[in-house]
């Protein structure tokens, strides 16, 4: 049913035609498909299933307080819906750090039950309260038990930030490390939105910000899972931890052999042969090519055909950046860099520079 409705703003009201059909469909549409994405995460195998476990969780809290907003906003709710909903909210700062430690820090997952009683005090509080509280005074009560929720919520939103701030400047040069170090700031920032939409219909007390925190989630959730889709190096990092989990390769003769293969080949300069396999490499360095592959995988998050391929566009772009060679054909770089043809060679260039071998001659010989 299309209808006139007042929709209250910061600064005013405006009255506009709107459909509630849609915006039921925009607010809940992210909250059953988060119940969706919870469970299969819960079920979810690998090296970060116990990380997965606790995204789970915390998914399904977010979707618990997305559901409860839809449902006071456009139905009917008894009392024991707006608890379990608060239940959930209370729960979702709590959450966000305890996955966050498990995806930035593994090994905190030693201390896993300590950890999780000792952050789940706030969410034990509320529980007592809803509990033992009667109803009469819970309502009484209930915008300064609000009041506390959103403080837990803020508080756990700062020590996710400095946690990952923290990560942030251990594994600067991680390449892999990056990757999930981006992951966590998506994780931090996307919670903080929702947390904020909530905060502001505290303080204006305006039901477009109560109404809008379940569009944002339905939003931010399908920007992850798009997000993600088009991340290959998601499922690369992930996945890879788990291949190489039993692996008899310590990380100090990882980090040997990385050290090594980087010497060697700024030494010896092996790209340039076209016929240079992983197996010849692995022979001068003293290693299996499995392992070999193992270091390049994890530790520079690449295959061998990329990492050798790195080396050869740079010597490409060396030399159509040089005056010497400026009546060199862009063919015969590309054979000297390493590519056993030009069209393999233009792929790869176009790929990293964005533009075609002639175009980035052309801006560096202006």
């Amino acid at each position: 049913m299309i209808y006139n409705q007042i929709i209250e703003y910061p600064f005013g009201s405006l009255i506009i035609g709107i459909s509630t059909n849609i915006i039921v469909i925009l607010s809940s549409i992210g909250a059953l498909n988060g119940l969706i994405l919870s469970i299969f995460l819960l079920f979810s195998k690998g090296e970060y299933k116990h990380a997965n476990r606790i995204l789970a969780l915390l998914v399904f809290a977010i979707s618990l307080r997305i559901g409860k907003s839809v449902l006071i906003s456009f139905f009917y709710a008894p009392l024991i819906i707006i608890q379990i909903g608060l239940t959930g909210f209370v729960s979702i700062g709590p959450l966000l750090y305890i996955y966050l430690l498990y995806l930035l820090e593994p090994k905190s997952k030693r201390k896993t039950i300590p950890m999780i009683l000792a952050h789940s005090s706030s969410i034990f509080i509320f529980i007592s309260l809803c509990l033992f509280l009667p109803p009469k005074l819970y309502l009484i009560y209930r915008h300064h038990i609000y009041f506390y929720i959103q403080l837990v919520f803020l508080f756990y939103l700062l020590i996710s930030f400095f946690l990952w701030k923290k990560n942030r400047a251990a594994y600067k040069n991680d390449r892999k490390r990056l990757f999930i170090l981006n992951w966590a700031k998506y994780m931090i920032s996307g919670v903080f939105i929702i947390w904020l939409a909530y905060y502001l219909n505290v303080v204006f007390y305006k039901k477009f910000f109560y109404i809008l925190s379940p569009i944002l989630y339905s939003f931010i959730l399908y920007i992850s899972i798009f997000w993600i889709l088009n991340k290959r190096n998601f499922t690369t990092v992930f996945s890879q931890e788990e291949k190489y989990r039993h692996s008899a390769l310590s990380d100090d003769e990882s980090t040997e052999y990385l050290n090594l293969l980087l010497e060697k080949t700024e030494k010896d300069k092996f790209y340039l042969d076209p016929n240079i396999t992983i197996t010849k490499v692995a022979e001068d360095l003293g290693t299996l090519p499995l392992y070999l592959s193992q270091i390049i995988n994890k530790d520079l998050n690449k295959s061998f055909s990329d990492f050798i391929n790195s080396y050869r566009l740079e010597e490409a772009k060396k030399k159509l950046s040089s005056e010497k060679y400026s009546h060199i054909k862009i063919a015969a770089i590309a054979l000297e860099s390493g590519f056993n043809s030009i069209s393999s060679f233009n792929t790869a260039f176009k790929k990293q520079n964005n533009c075609t071998p002639s175009e980035f001659r052309k801006l560096r010989l202006k």
